[in-house]
């Protein structure tokens, strides 16, 4: 359904994506071993694992291409209200930026937890195929799912470049391609080199809750990931250009899809 959104609003927004073909390489050999695995029966945990790698890679593809759909909205940017908020909240991001550039060791360390996020989700989803825990890998997915349909469309509605640009005038790669999205000036973005572009809700704050979340206890796993996502958390104002506002917006969201989705596995629309 997100694939078809995806075809619809790209082609009456005049975007194209390419790269298809190695995507489509990438997902059909980790689709054959989930399929050899789990037809011939030798061993369901690695059909297991190639089945949710597949769900992931092809989510992945088509949810970045969403947020990129949802960025030729080109709705006014609210960059001065999100500022503003913060502000509200006794919180300034220049200032903290400083604090924390004079703090090489803290720096250092905010620079591998927020980078550390793309491996810790494969080795999450690699640790419950192997103990068994298949609906742990299934709720992963859901509520990621959900989170990042509902935090693409509210970035959509509400843009935003981010404070390194606002404040500062500095264009990371994917603030960048955000803008060339508004200007109109990029028609064709290639999968392999596309970059997360949603600022409000924060994206990553969202996925610092839900990987824990889907270690908690019994998982004898939920301290330490926890903790790493915490110090993730602190980094992600600085390390991923957001304003406090933005982060703030994220955890919020990520309660609300762990809600969604719990409340539409009791109903039983859902398995996991």
């Amino acid at each position: 359904m997100i694939g078809l959104a995806d075809w619809i609003w790209s082609t009456h927004a005049g975007l194209a994506f390419v790269g298809w073909p190695t995507f489509a390489l990438w997902f059909s050999g980790v689709g054959f071993v989930g399929i050899f695995y789990g037809v011939s029966g030798r061993n369901e945990r690695l059909a297991d694992l190639g089945h949710q790698i597949a769900l992931w890679l092809a989510f992945s593809a088509v949810g970045i291409v969403f947020t990129y759909d949802a960025a030729s909205l080109r709705l006014p940017l609210k960059d001065a209200e999100f500022a503003a908020i913060d502000a509200a909240m006794g919180f300034s991001w220049p200032h903290w930026s400083r604090l924390i550039e004079s703090l090489r060791l803290v720096a250092d360390a905010f620079t591998i937890a927020y980078f550390v996020l793309l491996p810790e989700i494969f080795l999450t989803v690699i640790y419950f195929a192997h103990i068994g825990r298949n609906d742990r890998n299934d709720e992963f997915l859901w509520t990621t799912m959900v989170s990042l349909i509902i935090c693409t469309i509210l970035s959509g509605f509400f843009p935003a470049v981010g404070p390194c640009a606002y404040f500062f005038g500095d264009k990371p790669r994917f603030i960048q391609h955000l803008l060339s999205v508004r200007a109109g000036d990029v028609k064709t973005f290639s999968l392999g080199h596309m970059e997360g572009i949603i600022t409000w809700p924060s994206f990553h704050a969202v996925l610092a809750v839900l990987t824990p979340y889907v270690h908690r206890p019994p998982m004898r796993t939920f301290v330490p990931v926890a903790a790493v996502n915490v110090l993730m958390l602190i980094s992600i104002p600085i390390n991923g250009c957001h304003y406090l506002f933005d982060l703030l917006a994220g955890l919020a969201l990520a309660f609300a899809s762990i809600a969604i989705v719990r409340g539409a596995i009791r109903m039983g629309w859902l398995c996991a």
